[in-house]
């Protein structure tokens, strides 16, 4: 990943080369913040995947005690601090007996 930020870097400052630090800076933050929501998003994906197995088999309500059950996947809209945008989709867990609903999945 360093080696091609660091190749974007050069490519963005041979066209522009009268580019101040500042602008460099902030050019270098911009592409920053995009890798970091890329890795964001992947990590989260496989990292949800994983939660939402394990917990639909154990997760039980703390309201009422009863076995949850998955009641589908919805669309989350995040925004990071580097201001981009993560859409991620997640499982989501519902008590059949009272209907109260979890994410993450579990109480």
């Amino acid at each position: 990943m360093e080696a091609e930020l660091n190749a974007w870097m050069q490519s963005w400052w041979a066209g522009h080369p009268e580019a101040t630090l500042t602008e460099l800076e902030t050019e270098l933050d911009q592409q920053v913040a995009a890798l970091r929501a890329q890795v964001l998003q992947a990590t989260l994906a496989q990292g949800e995947e994983q939660v939402a197995a394990r917990s639909a088999a154990t997760a039980v309500c703390p309201v009422c005690g009863a076995k949850l059950a998955k009641s589908g996947r919805h669309k989350r809209t995040l925004k990071t601090r580097g201001g981009q945008v993560l859409e991620l989709e997640r499982t989501y867990l519902s008590c059949p007996r009272c209907g109260k609903g979890f994410f993450p999945p579990g109480p």
